[in-house]
């Protein structure tokens, strides 16, 4: 059985008013994210979520990739859904979120960010030395499927890959410094248990991103892949609330 079907890009026409890019993170796959482009959806609104370069096919295609790819990839998606509606939202579940981040800083003209559990500090010591384990081992333990809710299960590999985290940490190294050039409207969602990314994560991004409007919020019941835990219901209404509120203000 390929569990990867089950994993696909997705596409939901709808509004050509409003676009929302949602992205999935690393190691991941669209079903991290689908519940929530699929609740946004429900409300009226184009949703497009693509899947990022070694993802969906086998673990050791993300040692083999740069983050370069990544960011391709999430450009040609914003392209496509930049011309065909009028407002793009950019949406991002941990390392999705910071490429969110990224496409934010390259293009201004983005109407909104929207990040869950954003992967920007680690807390991890390990990671600047991530140029040199890449070379001692091809993998180490899985970070994915870190779900509060027993019932939910997130299509994604079963093993970190080192070289593709030495790559999203070179991803980190370029948008932090850039952090400052954020001016769209921000909402950042994060879990208060989350085993992956530590809470300074959305506290550094909120304090760092230049925004007028922002807004960090706090979720009590889920971990790391909220988008697919118990507080979903939460992070779709406050989406949506922050889309139109945003659209309508700008009016």
């Amino acid at each position: 059985m390929n569990i990867w079907k089950e994993a696909e890009p997705f596409d939901f026409a709808g509004s050509k008013e409003i676009g929302v890019l949602v992205i999935h993170g690393y190691t991941g796959s669209t079903s991290g994210v689908l519940p929530w482009a699929q609740g946004m959806a429900e409300a009226g609104y184009t949703v497009t979520g693509p899947r990022l370069t070694a993802h969906g096919t086998q673990w050791q295609d993300l040692n083999r990739m740069s983050w370069k790819d990544w960011v391709q990839d999430v450009e040609t998606a914003y392209g496509d859904l930049k011309s065909r509606v009028t407002h793009v939202f950019v949406a991002g579940l941990s390392m999705g979120a910071a490429l969110a981040v990224y496409l934010g800083e390259k293009h201004p003209e983005i109407s909104g960010l929207m990040m869950v559990n954003n992967l920007l500090l680690t807390g991890s010591p390990l990671v600047p030395l991530l140029p040199l384990i890449r070379h001692l081992t091809p993998s180490v333990p899985a970070l994915a499927n870190d779900i509060k809710d027993p019932t939910k299960t997130e299509i994604a590999y079963a093993v970190n890959p080192t070289g593709g985290s030495d790559e999203w940490r070179k991803l980190l190294g370029y948008i932090k410094p850039r952090l400052k050039d954020i001016h769209q409207p921000t909402i950042i969602f994060k879990s208060l248990e989350d085993h992956v990314i530590p809470k300074s994560s959305a506290t550094y991004t909120f304090n760092k991103i230049s925004s007028e409007k922002k807004e960090l919020v706090w979720l009590k019941n889920s971990y790391h892949v909220a988008t697919m835990d118990f507080d979903l219901p939460l992070i779709v209404e406050k989406s949506l609330d922050f889309i139109n509120r945003t659209v309508w203000e700008g009016k």
